[in-house]
């Protein structure tokens, strides 16, 4: 058969996981590391956005900044997001907007910028 298998499609546009970059905090004393492990817990929900794009829209990548604030309480009060697809910028938006941080130790909330690459392999 001519017809071209889905699993074959997902084989050749096989994602990569994001890339992190180096996320910018406004806010005292919070780790940016600590950051990084909390996004990293979820980072198959926001690896999850990209894919589906790129099955909706083979050889999409770029980069996806994400702009959310760290509530006292933890929790992610807000989260946006820009970049290469307005889709993939919300979901992943959605899905740092779903993270419990550890409270901010000094009471008030943090704010953050944290940049995404998503990248497709077997183009």
């Amino acid at each position: 058969s001519s017809e071209v298998c889905s699993s074959d499609l997902a084989r050749r546009h096989q994602p990569i996981p994001p890339t992190l970059g180096p996320p910018h905090v406004d806010g005292a004393g919070y780790d940016k590391a600590l950051i990084r492990r909390y996004i990293r817990r979820s980072i198959d929900r926001i690896g999850y956005c990209y894919d589906r794009e790129l099955l909706a829209h083979p050889g999409i990548e770029g980069e996806v900044a994400i702009h959310f604030f760290i509530a006292p309480t933890g929790a992610v009060e807000r989260a946006s997001g820009t970049g290469f697809d307005a889709e993939v910028a919300r979901c992943v938006a959605d899905a740092i907007q779903a993270i419990a941080f550890p409270r901010p130790g000094d009471g008030v909330g943090v704010e953050v910028n944290y940049p995404f690459e998503f990248h497709a392999t077997g183009r």
